[in-house]
């Protein structure tokens, strides 16, 4: 399948950890995961979008991603390069990595970057998008993240 929409998902029992959710889905281009009931339980996600070397849209629209402690950027979105079109994330509040994904689109940059928590008065974290996608947008894009205390890497 090469396109996925999966809208709404009614009342899931979460675990916390969210671990290989298409992992290795060598086929699939497209994926929407909008309005899911219950993200806001996710503590962790590993693996999630990894081994998906043709995804290039991917949108997690309403998910509520504050209570992420953990993700494991090495594995989150290993072999999914192709990916241009992102919107998701919001309210991340964790290091992260997507420095691998050397595609995204400025428009992407932009939404990963309002979607960061502000973390104002609290520890800095990282944002690593790596410098091909950072020369992309503008000095005061990257301000946004700054200003709520992240480090771009």
């Amino acid at each position: 399948l090469p396109n996925v929409i999966l809208g709404t998902l009614g009342n899931p029992s979460w675990a916390g950890y969210f671990h290989s959710l298409v992992k290795g889905c060598s086929e699939l281009e497209e994926l929407h995961l909008d309005n899911w009931v219950g993200t806001e339980q996710i503590t962790s996600l590993t693996a999630t979008f990894s081994g998906c070397p043709k995804l290039h849209t991917l949108s997690l629209l309403g998910w509520d991603c504050s209570n992420i402690t953990s993700m494991h950027a090495q594995w989150l979105f290993d072999q999914t390069k192709a990916l241009v079109n992102f919107t998701g994330f919001p309210n991340i509040k964790v290091d992260f990595d997507m420095s691998m994904c050397v595609n995204l689109s400025a428009q992407s940059i932009e939404n990963i970057v309002r979607n960061l928590g502000d973390l104002t008065g609290a520890t800095t974290q990282t944002c690593k998008l790596g410098t091909t996608n950072w020369n992309k947008v503008s000095d005061d894009i990257k301000a946004i993240a700054v200003n709520k205390n992240w480090t771009l890497a």
